[in-house]
């Protein structure tokens, strides 16, 4: 006898992995450290793992220690294989007055988050601001 309303599909080799979901994925804006080469301000990256993080470069540092927690956190409780957008801008400084709300503020007509979401190809639902 089958349970109403509940539809349990058996799908190949998906022991262990995470199933695409039809509602996309989620970005992460914050202000961190960069590693050079390998984690650029400004340059949006997708991750899978905290694999794919430790292959950024990114540790848990004091300059990085929010986004590290977050990623750490976002995986353990979704597993790898979900789909996240990050990108990085940089930290607050006396010489450099940003703000994390100008970053959805258009400057010289762009808005700085739109370069994420244009690289995510319409794929994101929902952003985090770190």
């Amino acid at each position: 006898m089958s349970l109403p309303g509940t539809n349990i599909e058996f799908q190949n080799g998906a022991l262990g992995q995470v199933v695409p979901l039809p509602d996309g994925c989620f970005g992460v804006i914050t202000m961190a450290d960069e590693v050079p080469t390998t984690f650029v301000h400004e340059t949006p990256y997708v991750v899978k793992s905290m694999k794919d993080v430790a292959d950024l470069g990114i540790t848990d540092t004091v300059g990085n220690h929010v986004l590290y927690k977050f990623l750490d956190e976002f995986f353990t409780e979704g597993g790898s294989g979900q789909e996240l957008w990050i990108m990085a801008f940089p930290k607050l400084d006396a010489a450099i007055p940003v703000k994390m709300s100008d970053l959805f503020t258009a400057v010289s007509g762009e808005v700085p988050v739109a370069k994420l979401m244009n690289a995510a190809n319409g794929k994101l639902r929902g952003l985090f601001a770190l």
